[in-house]
């Protein structure tokens, strides 16, 4: 270990926890049991951060290889997508939002939670081919994503309304997925060599994922103009202002973007099974107006992209080489869809009043719970930049004297966000 370096789990700590993780199931989702499960993960995506920033020993990553859990982390990610799409939408209808509605944003916390750590272990071939056949579910999950990501259009708005409150943070959670979706595609294309044999042809000619990628460049998701007019880009899962003699540099999303696209266009396999076709063709060409000398100068491998695409366009799209392989179809997503199949309210119902209908004493326990999982003094050793304010998302400079969780900027900020904050303050105070 690297001296001074902070730490949430010891290594013999961590390899305990990753040996306890098993197959998680929708019913349970919120019971005390998936606590405890969701606190082993935060943990453990914590300290895979931890370690990555400070390029430490990644001891998260090789217990999860050598323990063969990165298939189960895949099948928690699926059942909480599942639990996201068909099982939320019927408990904010049930749930009583005048209190705090902690326990539901948790469980919809949990999905990114899940998709953070895969996207830190799957950097390496050696975790991609871990996931085994269950990397063809997790292509799908992240084509879903990024299919979401290129039709939603309008992004959220924060309002007063206890309801769309909740709304908003759920928008704002999926938004992080879909950007680590990004990364994650970006590592699966580098690990081409390690995919089952059916999976590039999944992510090519399945889902055609390069077109999929041309169309999210031309909306550029990660850039926005704030509420003041100024522009901002996606960052390191924040929003950040962007300086005027900054604007022409490439974001770290656009560029996994980019590295992905030369990837899939440009690796011999891939060359080989993409089926082009005068659409295809059509779409990927739309990529030349970008391949300006800016461009290049900041990716120079995208100059062989680049001769590429100009004897693309001169002449008639490459013919494939069709293989007999079997298709292999994802299996996870199915199997728990038919299980669950007519049950979704059900277990809605059920859920609702039994995991997220809580007591006072109930919700104090949770918020305890999380104050000890989210470390601050950890959390803010990831930091390279100063807080921001709850209310308004200025820096802060001031911090909740009672909880020590919320930073504000001025008085007058804490005291507006004062009704929503003073629940979680008092259960984090109390002794």
């Amino acid at each position: 270990m690297a001296e001074g370096t902070t730490h949430v789990l010891l290594p013999n700590e961590a390899e305990l926890l990753i040996q306890s993780l098993d197959v998680s199931n929708l019913e349970s989702l919120g019971s005390k049991k998936w606590w405890s499960r969701h606190d082993i993960i935060e943990k453990l995506n914590i300290q895979a951060v931890v370690n990555a920033s400070s390029n430490t020993d990644e001891f998260v990553k090789e217990f999860c290889i050598s323990h063969n859990k990165v298939i189960t982390l895949i099948y928690d990610l699926l059942v909480s997508e599942l639990w996201t799409e068909e099982i939320f939408p019927c408990i904010k209808e049930r749930i009583n939002m005048e209190k705090s509605t902690l326990p539901v944003y948790m469980a919809l916390f949990h999905e990114a939670t899940v998709v953070g750590l895969l996207e830190t272990m799957l950097y390496y071939k050696e975790a991609c081919e871990a996931a085994g056949d269950a990397i063809i579910d997790l292509i799908d999950f992240v084509n879903r994503k990024l299919t979401k990501l290129l039709l939603k259009q309008e992004k959220p708005k924060k309002t007063h309304n206890e309801n769309d409150d909740l709304m908003f943070q759920h928008e704002s959670i999926q938004f992080t997925i879909y950007m680590k979706s990004l990364s994650i595609l970006r590592y699966i294309s580098d690990s081409i060599e390690c995919l089952p044999l059916s999976a590039l042809t999944r992510i090519l000619n399945v889902h055609d994922i390069p077109c999929l990628l041309v169309n999210i460049l031309d909306t550029s998701p990660w850039k926005r103009i704030n509420e003041k007019g100024n522009p901002e880009i996606y960052n390191d899962n924040k929003w950040c202002s962007v300086e005027k003699d900054e604007q022409h540099l490439l974001s770290k999303l656009q560029g996994q973007v980019w590295l992905t696209l030369y990837q899939l266009l440009m690796h011999p396999e891939a060359q080989r099974k993409y089926e082009f076709n005068t659409s295809r063709k059509t779409q990927i060409l739309k990529l030349r107006r970008y391949l300006n000398e800016v461009l290049l100068d900041q990716l120079p491998c995208l100059t062989d992209l680049q001769r590429f695409l100009e004897h693309l366009a001169v002449m008639e799209p490459p013919m494939t080489k069709r293989d007999l392989v079997i298709e292999q179809m994802p299996e996870i997503r199915s199997k728990l869809q038919e299980k669950y199949r007519g049950k979704w309210k059900n277990i809605a119902g059920k859920q609702a009043q039994e995991y997220f209908t809580l007591s006072d004493h109930e919700m104090k326990e949770h918020a305890q719970r999380l104050a000890s999982t989210y470390n601050l003094d950890v959390l803010e050793s990831l930091l390279d930049e100063p807080p921001v304010c709850a209310n308004c998302h200025s820096e802060a400079m001031k911090r909740c004297s009672s909880c020590q969780n919320e930073w504000y900027c001025s008085r007058p900020c804490q005291v507006q966000h004062w009704s929503k904050h003073k629940q979680l303050c008092k259960m984090l105070s109390k002794p």
